[in-house]
Protein backbone atom coordinates (compact mmCIF):
# COMPACT_ATOMS: atom_id res chain seq x y z
CA UNK A 1 0.00 0.00 0.00
CA UNK A 2 3.28 2.21 -0.03
CA UNK A 3 3.65 2.05 3.45
CA UNK A 4 7.27 1.45 4.87
CA UNK A 5 7.23 -0.34 8.32
CA UNK A 6 10.49 -0.63 10.28
CA UNK A 7 9.87 -3.99 12.51
CA UNK A 8 13.04 -5.10 15.07
CA UNK A 9 12.00 -8.74 17.38
CA UNK A 10 12.50 -12.04 16.76
CA UNK A 11 9.74 -13.13 14.26
CA UNK A 12 10.21 -10.38 11.53
CA UNK A 13 8.96 -12.71 9.33
CA UNK A 14 5.58 -12.78 10.77
CA UNK A 15 5.24 -9.18 10.52
CA UNK A 16 5.53 -9.28 7.52
CA UNK A 17 3.27 -11.85 6.43
CA UNK A 18 0.80 -9.88 9.18
CA UNK A 19 1.01 -6.71 6.26
CA UNK A 20 0.67 -8.66 3.11
CA UNK A 21 -2.03 -10.46 4.34
CA UNK A 22 -3.85 -7.20 5.50
CA UNK A 23 -3.09 -5.99 2.54
CA UNK A 24 -4.64 -8.59 0.20
CA UNK A 25 -7.88 -7.90 1.48
CA UNK A 26 -7.45 -3.77 2.59
CA UNK A 27 -5.47 -2.26 -0.81
CA UNK A 28 -6.96 0.02 -3.23
CA UNK A 29 -4.17 -0.26 -5.54
CA UNK A 30 -4.19 -4.37 -5.52
CA UNK A 31 -6.33 -5.03 -8.53
CA UNK A 32 -6.87 -8.33 -6.54
CA UNK A 33 -7.00 -7.37 -3.10
CA UNK A 34 -10.99 -8.06 -1.87
CA UNK A 35 -11.50 -4.59 -1.05
CA UNK A 36 -10.52 -3.93 -5.24
CA UNK A 37 -12.73 -6.93 -5.76
CA UNK A 38 -16.06 -5.41 -3.97
CA UNK A 39 -15.18 -2.18 -5.01
CA UNK A 40 -15.83 -3.34 -8.74
CA UNK A 41 -18.45 -5.75 -8.31
CA UNK A 42 -21.86 -4.58 -9.74
CA UNK A 43 -24.39 -6.41 -7.46
CA UNK A 44 -25.83 -5.31 -4.26
CA UNK A 45 -24.62 -8.12 -1.84
CA UNK A 46 -20.75 -9.71 -2.46
CA UNK A 47 -19.79 -12.25 0.52
CA UNK A 48 -16.77 -10.87 1.86
CA UNK A 49 -14.47 -11.67 4.71
CA UNK A 50 -15.13 -11.33 8.15
CA UNK A 51 -12.16 -8.63 8.52
CA UNK A 52 -13.60 -6.97 5.73
CA UNK A 53 -17.16 -7.46 7.16
CA UNK A 54 -16.01 -6.43 10.28
CA UNK A 55 -13.40 -2.77 9.47
CA UNK A 56 -17.02 -1.68 7.01
CA UNK A 57 -19.20 -2.18 10.09
CA UNK A 58 -16.92 -0.20 12.08
CA UNK A 59 -16.91 2.48 9.36
CA UNK A 60 -20.49 2.55 9.15
CA UNK A 61 -21.02 2.97 12.56
CA UNK A 62 -18.69 5.93 12.59
CA UNK A 63 -20.37 7.71 9.90
CA UNK A 64 -23.22 7.38 11.83
CA UNK A 65 -21.39 8.71 14.99
CA UNK A 66 -19.96 11.75 13.26
CA UNK A 67 -22.89 12.70 11.30
CA UNK A 68 -21.61 11.81 8.37
CA UNK A 69 -18.11 13.70 8.81
CA UNK A 70 -16.16 10.05 8.48
CA UNK A 71 -17.64 7.96 5.60
CA UNK A 72 -16.06 5.68 4.11
CA UNK A 73 -18.08 5.52 0.67
CA UNK A 74 -15.96 8.06 -0.88
CA UNK A 75 -14.76 5.99 -3.51
CA UNK A 76 -15.83 8.24 -6.21
CA UNK A 77 -14.70 11.34 -4.70
CA UNK A 78 -11.17 9.57 -4.54
CA UNK A 79 -11.46 9.33 -8.13
CA UNK A 80 -11.91 12.94 -8.83
CA UNK A 81 -9.28 13.74 -6.82
CA UNK A 82 -6.90 11.65 -8.79
CA UNK A 83 -6.14 9.14 -6.38
CA UNK A 84 -7.37 6.16 -8.46
CA UNK A 85 -3.68 5.74 -9.62
CA UNK A 86 -1.01 4.00 -7.80
CA UNK A 87 0.53 6.88 -4.92
CA UNK A 88 4.16 7.26 -7.05
CA UNK A 89 1.92 8.27 -10.14
CA UNK A 90 0.14 10.87 -7.74
CA UNK A 91 3.01 12.16 -6.01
Amino acid sequence: MGTQVVVAGPDVSAAARDFAAAESVFSRFDPGSELTLLNDNPHFEVPVSGELASCLQSAAAMRVKTGGLVDPAVGNAVVGWGYDRPIELVQ
